[in-house]
């Protein structure tokens, strides 16, 4: 109920806005393309060769489970061309169908087509694809053979949007699956024949990367909650029994009781943002992370 009366308040704001006043966006001949997280907006950003203006409707360090969109955010949408979200998170569930009547003339894509789902959700324990749970696991931008899917998707709905520069949206398209190939290559490389598979996380952001390289992950946080007491002493056995020497923590969760295991076990933590802006580098960070825990 509160969130249809904040709806209620941007929608009124929205019309003032547009009423009143021109925005700036209303002086530029690029078309708006707005997205939900940043490693999409960083697909948009190269494959459009700058044709189009991006805006990312989760800032940095923010989280999907809790965040709102501001008065500002709203505005701005209203003048979008083109929406493409992950979909399957919980500000998806909170916000799009409001997004989307905010601007009935915006088109609206989920970039799930073609994508291997898995079952479960972003607030569940990560697991390998064979247990299944209510809805499905987002993170699949996270994976580089996903990614790459997403990055196809993409491409058609620019070329849509904009068919007089489908050549150039071509050849960005074909430059940055070249990058793609190439960190799927190094994980591919990097991960093969290491003598430990299994590693710990606090937040389940690594499920589709786990799949793919056939690795297996073990999410401290589950259904969106952290571990009780006896929880906690059953991750400490397991970290202990199965020689875990780095937990991977995110920036945007509480990391303590990964902090706490590591003391107990005599591990460390290490952090990856997994909703950078610059994919590449982050999608290295985790590849030799990864590579250096799993080798100890």
């Amino acid at each position: 109920m509160f969130k249809r009366y904040q709806f209620i308040i941007y929608s009124l704001a929205i019309v003032w806005v547009l009423s009143g006043c021109h925005s700036e966006q209303s002086n530029n001949n690029k078309p708006l393309v707005a997205v939900s997280i940043l490693p999409l907006q960083y697909l948009v950003d190269n494959i459009s060769g700058g044709t189009v203006e991006t805006m990312v409707m989760l800032p940095p360090g923010t989280s999907h489970e809790a965040y709102d969109p501001a008065p500002k955010q709203m505005t701005q949408l209203a003048e979008a061309k083109l929406y493409l979200t992950t979909g399957n998170t919980a500000f998806d569930e909170s916000w799009l169908p409001n997004l989307a009547g905010n601007n009935p003339g915006m088109t609206v894509r989920i970039l799930t087509d073609g994508i291997d789902l898995i079952a479960g959700s972003c607030t569940h324990e990560g697991h390998t694809g064979d247990d299944h749970h209510e809805g499905v696991d987002p993170h699949y931008w996270l994976s580089p053979r996903s990614f790459r899917i997403m990055a196809t998707s993409i491409y058609n709905e620019l070329s849509q949007l904009i068919p007089e520069n489908k050549g150039l949206f071509q050849q960005k398209y074909d430059s940055i699956t070249g990058i793609i190939d190439e960190i799927d290559s190094l994980a591919s490389k990097e991960l093969a024949g290491l003598p430990n598979r299994q590693f710990m996380v606090f937040h389940p952001a690594l499920t589709y990367f786990a799949r793919d390289y056939g690795l297996k992950q073990m999410a401290i946080e589950a259904d969106g909650k952290s571990p009780g007491a006896s929880g906690l002493r059953s991750f400490i056995d397991i970290a202990r029994q199965d020689k875990i020497k780095v937990i991977f923590i995110q920036k945007e969760y509480d990391s303590t009781n990964a902090s706490a295991i590591a003391r107990e076990v005599g591990a460390t933590t290490k952090s990856f943002d997994h909703m950078a802006y610059d994919w590449p580098a982050n999608m290295t960070h985790i590849i030799t992370s990864l590579k250096e825990s799993l080798s100890q």
